[in-house]
């Protein structure tokens, strides 16, 4: 064990078991209170996963927006079957993703054991316990908990066979737990081939004087990995590739082509735009049609990719790292590495780093917020706590004189703890005792407070007529009023109306914040009188100046004064 000889006995083991208890008690009971204490959802995803529970548990037929090729379905599935037990889809999605994140804790706990004995166990509790940002995602309506939680696991499985030869069943288990990865997040994708790389470097570092004789029985293990791996996740490949009319792994696939286009065009217009047809987004039209979206990725340089890149490195370093994980982590990363290996620790080392550079691949090329780098925390939590402890060890080591040798360890855990506790006590303060208005995760447009005007308007309405379509910027409203949500496109006033009457909408929602970049913005908001066709049902003005506007669409109307589909150039 890492600390053998830093700590002053056996007698001391108990007391740090019940440290690491005590910490995941305290786990528990901040992500519970926080549980209770939230009233809004994280993210606009979180509206779109909670429409898809909801058409999966058959409590809402599918519409236009509901199952596209975006879709992943391990977390909204898994939500559905709590559902189905008479929990609400929203109290079913935040159980799964706070019953993930305490499998990733206990697992983070049980790596840490494993290979740095109790101390350092107590130590990671602490630091996946203690940390607000990490705490707030733990119950989030969004895919990364439970991503984290069957990453963390394959990393134990990893970790606790990095010594002994691979066998058939835990290729099994592997292909298992990374094929499911897959199918709620697309990153998942990277495993089937890091996972059999870190497997042979395994192996083969281990027997470097009989490597030949390893050959074999890899090839086995990798084959048996891969067809458990391909099993899994061939139903959704084979899903996805028929909404986008080519082998794909998932629509995010045009997403990326598309973020990368460097055409004068906002992210806004080149996303929902209308270039390519009247009645589909730029978005949904390039995911379904593979010639367009290939012409639009040879327009990409390479430059375009690489700046990219290099601004989320940046932000990844500056912003969404400590932000997550805190500077105690990031501090004693690299002093992990260094420990284990000289403690004779170097295939877990191995497996960590490889799993923690891992986990930053996809966010590079597409975004480093906090959430999406969540997969980071375990690997470098867990590198931290070693880091800890070998300090504590290399300090013992120099301090040979000093009678109170025995307890550096201890002090230097137990002051890291009070520092990294007493800087995190009033975010966790707040989150615990009361609804969070500070909270950088929640997103503040989904609170129904914010909607008097329009929320009984639209519940009233949807529910007393089913095919009622809202056609709206953000699916909060939608989420909001149980109305089918068509997205709002970026177009021009008559280009909005023939995808409207092509699309069925028969309500439209229109809030300055979010639409008044759009072309359309101005003669349907700003004209003295509201083109044909668009009949206001309701607006208001909020005091920092925000405008919505609630209209009723009769497509039959139309083009029939200037300004509709006949006055606009882009209709002839």
């Amino acid at each position: 064990m890492i600390d053998s000889q830093a700590t002053p006995g056996e007698s001391t083991a108990s007391a740090y078991r019940f440290v690491a208890l005590a910490c995941l008690v305290a786990f528990l009971g901040i992500r519970l209170a926080g549980v209770i204490n939230q009233p809004l959802l994280e993210d606009h995803d979180s509206s779109g996963y909670l429409h898809r529970i909801s058409v999966f548990a058959g409590s809402q037929s599918d519409d236009l927006d509901a199952m596209t090729a975006d879709l992943l379905p391990l977390f909204p599935l898994a939500s559905a079957a709590l559902t189905r037990l008479g929990l609400p889809a929203e109290a079913s999605a935040r159980l799964i993703s706070l019953t993930a994140s305490v499998l990733t804790a206990v697992l983070i706990v049980m790596v840490a054991v494993r290979f740095g004995s109790w101390p350092a166990g107590a130590f990671a509790a602490m630091l996946i316990a203690f940390e607000p940002t990490m705490a707030r995602l733990s119950y989030a309506v969004l895919t990364e908990p439970l991503y984290t939680a069957l990453v963390t696991l394959g990393l134990w499985l990893m970790v606790r066979g990095s010594r002994s030869a691979p066998t058939l069943p835990g290729a099994i288990a592997l292909g298992l737990v990374f094929g499911l990865s897959f199918l709620d997040r697309l990153e998942g994708i990277l495993f089937l081939v890091a996972i059999p790389c870190l497997q042979w470097c395994l192996t083969l570092a281990a027997h470097r004087d009989s490597y030949l004789a390893q050959l074999r029985p890899l090839l086995a293990w990798t084959a048996v990995f891969g067809a458990v791996f391909v099993v899994l996740a061939a139903p959704q490949v084979w899903y996805v590739s028929k909404e986008m009319n080519q082998f794909a792994l998932n629509g995010r696939q045009a997403w990326s082509v598309i973020l990368n286009v460097r055409n004068g065009q906002s992210e806004e217009q080149r996303l929902q735009g209308l270039d390519y047809s009247p009645t589909t987004t730029n978005l949904r039209h390039l995911q379904s049609t593979p010639a367009d979206l290939a012409k639009l990725d040879a327009t990409v340089s390479l430059k375009a990719r690489v700046e990219r890149v290099t601004t989320n490195l940046d932000i990844l370093q500056r912003q969404s790292l400590p932000q997550l994980l805190g500077l105690t982590v990031l501090v004693f990363v690299p002093l992990g590495l260094l420990f284990l290996l000289r403690a004779g620790h170097a295939p877990a080392a191995f497996v960590l780093a490889g799993f923690g550079v891992l986990a930053f691949v996809a966010p590079v090329m597409h975004d480093t917020i906090p959430r999406h780098i969540l997969v980071s925390a375990p690997p470098l939590i867990l590198l931290a706590a070693f880091g800890a402890l070998g300090a504590g060890r290399e300090l013992a080591r120099h301090s040979e004189a000093c009678r109170w040798r025995g307890w550096i360890t201890p002090a230097l855990l137990l002051g890291l703890t009070l520092v990294t506790v007493a800087f995190n006590a009033w975010p966790l303060w707040r989150m615990t005792t009361g609804p969070d208005n500070s909270n950088p995760v929640a997103d503040r447009y989904s609170d129904p407070a914010l909607y008097p005007r329009f929320l009984p308007m639209l519940e009233t309405t949807c529910a007393a007529t089913p095919g009622e379509v809202l056609l709206v910027r953000k699916r909060y409203i939608a989420t909001l009023s149980s109305c089918t949500r068509l997205m709002m496109p970026y177009a021009t006033l008559g280009q909005l109306q023939r995808y409207a009457e092509a699309n069925g909408a028969t309500l439209m929602f229109v809030e300055s914040q979010w639409d008044s970049e759009r072309p359309f913005y101005h003669a349907l908001v700003e004209a003295p009188v509201a083109p044909d066709g668009f009949e206001l049902l309701a607006s208001d003005k909020l005091p920092d100046g925000r405008r919505r506007f609630l209209y009723r669409l009769h497509p039959q109307s139309f083009g029939s004064q200037p300004g509709g589909a006949e006055g606009d150039p882009d209709a002839r």
